[in-house]
């Protein structure tokens, strides 16, 4: 890749090939160090005459100073990918489960962001990964389902950050994984749908902290896992996309705390699964990315519930499913690694990514943001007190990674 900066040539920069239709290229943080105006073509040379005998078409663009910052946050005692992450009431995030090549882990730890660095803190009751955490009205974290070694359980934990212990508390009523675990206004926990041994579950429960225990409800309209499900300003539970057996839904449905009940709602545009969503603080909900069948979509909806209606809301630069979306203070949505799944040779083909972007609710499409120290999916992103984004473990193409990340964004 040849980089001319303001009209002169600047360097030569080495491309590795992704596909047979992408390129990539590294450029070194020199070249970006003031605003200029840049023109990028790709050439192809015959490095025994030292010419080139085809040249691409050029792009030109102007970089200005950055919008973010990536900085390493240190390291995890152990690398862990779908694993949870919660921001406790002191400040501090809880780090807990997930899985590595030596099996499910039990382990916990703490990252507190006054001195940047993680501590260990009680085990879980049990190894789990692709269970939920969620933060609850007395401060403590429900810790709920996933699978171990073995399979999907329906054990749950509650950790009390002020004595640093997990106490087991009464099972659920079904087996779940990779479902989803909602705070609703009164203080309990719908947790809804996910999978166990035999597929996709449409079963939901609530939990009650007062008396610790799980309540059976209806049962949802579609059993659904890898959904999104995000209480809404009216009081009730967005439930989107995921799979159904082996195929991703484009349909969504609301569940009412008045009634413990489901009802349909209108159906996305496109079929989403492993995707984020967002609630905007007009009361409208994002729903980004995610899979639409073998390969993954950058689509971008938005879901408005006074019409209960869908629309697309823009596009992500980088088609992504399994990574993260976090809303910040400036209005704007950090959507950080995750994988690509795309057609090629062997399609369907993979790539994990490390690319980050930002994304202004009204645009039709997204920024740049600060590239992550490394590709990574199945992390966890959260956003601190002081509005940074922690990004904490994953995998990447060897394996799970136990390092941290904190993006800063400019305000």
């Amino acid at each position: 890749m040849v980089w001319i900066a303001n009209g002169s040539q600047a360097a030569n920069l080495t491309t590795t090939v992704l596909s047979g239709t992408q390129l990539t290229a590294v450029v070194p943080a020199a070249l970006l160090a003031t605003p200029v105006k840049v023109q990028v073509f790709i050439q192809k040379w015959y490095f025994a005459d030292d010419t080139p005998f085809a040249t691409s078409n050029s792009l030109t663009f102007t970089v200005t100073t950055a919008a973010s910052t990536s900085t390493a946050a240190g390291s995890i005692a152990v690398g862990r990918s779908s694993h949870s992450a919660t921001l406790l009431a002191n400040g501090m995030v809880l780090v807990a489960g997930g899985a590595n090549s030596s099996g499910t882990l039990k382990t916990a730890e703490l990252y507190d962001p006054a001195n940047a660095a993680f501590t260990p803190t009680g085990d879980l009751a049990l190894p789990r990964q692709g269970h939920s955490a969620t933060l609850l009205p007395n401060g403590k974290v429900l810790i709920a389902g996933g699978e171990d070694d073995i399979g999907p359980t329906a054990t749950a934990e509650l950790y009390d950050p002020g004595s640093g212990v997990f106490t087991s508390v009464g099972a659920m009523t079904s087996v779940r994984s990779s479902h989803t675990a909602t705070l609703l206004a009164n203080g309990t926990v719908l947790l809804a749908g996910g999978a166990d041994n035999s597929g996709s579950l449409n079963s939901a429960e609530v939990f009650d902290p007062g008396s610790n225990a799980f309540a059976p409800i209806s049962n949802m309209t579609t059993a659904r896992r890898n959904h999104t499900a995000t209480l809404l300003t009216n009081g009730k539970v967005l439930l989107a996309g995921g799979w159904s057996s082996d195929s991703p839904l484009d349909s969504a449905e609301l569940f009412n705390p008045a009634t413990n009940g489901f009802v349909p709602t209108g159906s996305m545009i496109t079929r989403h699964a492993l995707h984020c969503s967002v609630l905007l603080p007009d009361g409208r909900l994002l729903v980004i990315g995610g899979r639409k069948g073998l390969f993954s979509t950058s689509v971008i909806e938005v879901f408005d519930p006074a019409s209960e209606s869908f629309a697309i809301a823009g596009s992500l630069t980088q088609a992504r499913h399994s990574h993260t979306a976090t809303l910040l203070p400036n209005g704007k949505v950090l959507v950080t690694g995750g994988a690509y799944s795309f057609s090629g040779a062997d399609a369907p083909e993979l790539t994990v990514l490390a690319s980050s972007e930002l994304y202004l609710p009204g645009s039709p499409g997204t920024e740049a943001a600060s590239t992550l120290i490394s590709p990574r999916v199945g992390h966890t992103a959260t956003l601190l007190n002081d509005g940074r984004v922690l990004v904490v473990g994953g995998s990447d193409s060897n394996g799970t990674l136990a390092s941290a990340v904190i993006l800063g964004i400019s305000q």
